[in-house]
């Protein structure tokens, strides 16, 4: 399949995310009023390539951990489709489901309540091998001993329980029970957010070593942009359930086009004083996501909204080669929708 993002057409996609959308409905509150509906993922589309990782950022409620529970069918999708080598997940259940979760896997961001208290290590990491029949009885525990070395928990550690380890080691813990079916693809959903500073950069480095020692697809989750620029081939923005911006990681942080991307890169520290630059603040609160904005979502809060932004959603487009943004500043590369195939509308505007 053609990889519309990068545009490297030898190299088959991993993911091709078409038009994903999950909506929540709430319980109604009035006899007299419809049940509203959060509108937590609404309309993304994007294309990885195996090996790959795709850092994903954005404020708190912005729809970042839905996307990834909905990518791995931990949500049901309302609508759109979840492309894994081709083939359309959504909707699968069963054994069908369960193969394809062999491949798939998450790491979650609580490394406390993530892990069972009352089950050893050796079962907690041995258990999907088990359930998905890869191995069984002593080669189980060889399998679990040989992975947690890998992320550095010594073998005699397999009979202790979660609570006699870390916040790190218990991360790391987490870590070896997503590699142990060998997927191609993990969700990192705020992997080190739980954790102390000094712990964080030693987990960020051990995901890097093992993306490269198994040839492993991220989608990483985090709200710490120079933590998601570490170890990510491109950055994705995230605002009320939207992509506003997807470029290369190092080209998003040094040259940022989106006003949003502009305040987040703003608002990382900086240590040296001499290099320290001007914060860009935001107007008010993100708006409800059960009532989003007319026109572009972001247009309330952003220093440099025009008329038209209160009016007409801009186009996500691309309006660089490999930089894609959702705004009225940058007109795309072409200007109307009206001329692309389906496939390509779906995953934005091209440049020629």
């Amino acid at each position: 399949m053609e990889n519309n993002i990068t545009g490297m057409l030898s190299v088959p996609s991993l993911l091709d995310i078409r038009d994903l959308r999950k909506l929540f409905r709430l319980k109604r509150t009035s006899f007299f009023r419809a049940p509203e509906t959060v509108h937590a993922v609404d309309g993304v589309s994007f294309v990885m390539k195996p090996g790959e990782t795709i850092g994903l950022v954005g404020e708190s409620g912005c729809g970042k951990s839905t996307l990834g529970r909905a990518i791995l069918q931990l949500i049901r999708p309302s609508s759109g489709s979840v492309l894994y080598r081709g083939r359309n997940i959504v909707g699968l259940d069963g054994p069908e489901l369960k193969k394809i979760r062999a491949e798939i896997q998450i790491i979650f961001q609580d490394p406390y309540s993530s892990l069972n208290p009352r089950m050893t290590i050796e079962h907690i990491v041995g258990d999907a091998v088990k359930a998905h029949g890869i191995a069984k009885g002593s080669e189980v525990k060889d399998r679990v001993a040989d992975i947690l070395e890998k992320v550095g928990i010594r073998r005699d550690r397999m009979a202790a329980f979660p609570h006699e380890f870390s916040g790190g080691q218990r991360q790391r813990i987490g870590i070896a029970r997503a590699l142990i079916l060998q997927p191609q693809l993990i969700v990192c959903d705020e992997p080190v957010s739980a954790l102390d500073v000094s712990i964080q950069a030693q987990v960020i480095n051990l995901l890097a070593d093992i993306k490269e020692s198994f040839g492993l697809a991220y989608i990483l989750i985090a709200h710490d942009l120079s933590v998601v620029n570490h170890i990510s081939n491109r950055i994705a923005v995230m605002y009320l359930g939207k992509f506003i911006e997807l470029a290369p990681s190092d080209d998003l942080v040094s040259r940022p086009l989106h006003p949003y991307t502009k305040a987040l890169i703003s608002a990382i520290p900086v240590l040296d004083p001499r290099k320290r630059k001007a914060h860009t603040s935001l107007r008010g609160e993100p708006p409800s996501p059960i009532d989003p904005p007319e026109g572009c979502r972001f247009h309330p809060r952003c220093p440099e909204a025009m008329d038209i932004c209160s009016i007409k959603e801009p186009l996500w487009a691309e309006v660089e080669p490999d930089r894609f943004v959702m705004c009225h500043l940058y007109p795309p590369c072409r200007e109307s929708r009206a001329n692309q195939t389906s496939d390509s509308t779906l995953q934005g505007v091209r440049c020629k």
